[in-house]
């Protein structure tokens, strides 16, 4: 495995681009993960666990754990060993997935028909992006021909001043 990090090429990504629609789907796919935590944690108590914000692993219960579930790791998960460990194993099987930097760019790759994952030299990195205020980046895995359609790639000046002029507005809110 390479010690280097990964070099990326930033992209502005401009009003109308289709990057937008995929980048409006992943957060409405985040928002009905997040409001799923939220309902879960207030049906039950105690913290809900995920894997990068994309698929329920378990909870943390405060105290003892409620009938139909069992201790693993640092949460509990259902006990399929019981009936009502069955039925919630069964719920959380729908439960919805949200989107993590794999997730996101698989999106990409398949509305926008380009490859935004990078598998070589034994690393694997994906795309993301980066919203600040109303300015999205995508940033992408410069090992990779692609050019998201209706962005402008930045120079790395101004990659950076985007991102502190963003910094200096959000202390100074």
């Amino acid at each position: 495995m390479r010690d280097e990090k990964i070099q990326r090429t930033h992209f502005l990504v401009g009003e109308g681009s289709p990057v937008l629609t995929v980048i409006e789907q992943a957060s409405e796919r985040l928002q009905v993960f997040s409001d799923a935590v939220k309902n879960l944690k207030a049906e039950f108590g105690g913290d809900v666990w995920s894997a990068d914000n994309s698929q329920f692993l378990g909870i943390a219960f405060p105290g003892e754990l409620p009938r139909g579930w069992r201790q693993s790791r640092q949460y509990a998960v259902p006990d399929k060993r019981i009936k009502a460990g069955r039925e919630l194993a069964k719920r959380f099987a729908s439960f919805p997935v949200g989107v993590n930097a794999r997730i996101f760019s698989g999106m990409l790759s398949r509305e926008l028909k380009q490859e935004f994952e990078y598998f070589g030299g034994g690393v694997i990195a994906w795309t993301g992006c980066e919203k600040y205020g109303d300015t999205y980046i995508l940033s992408v895995p410069a090992e990779l021909p692609t050019k998201p359609p209706g962005c402008r790639e930045l120079k790395m000046s101004e990659y950076w001043r985007i991102r502190e002029q963003s910094d200096t507005e959000r202390r100074s809110a």
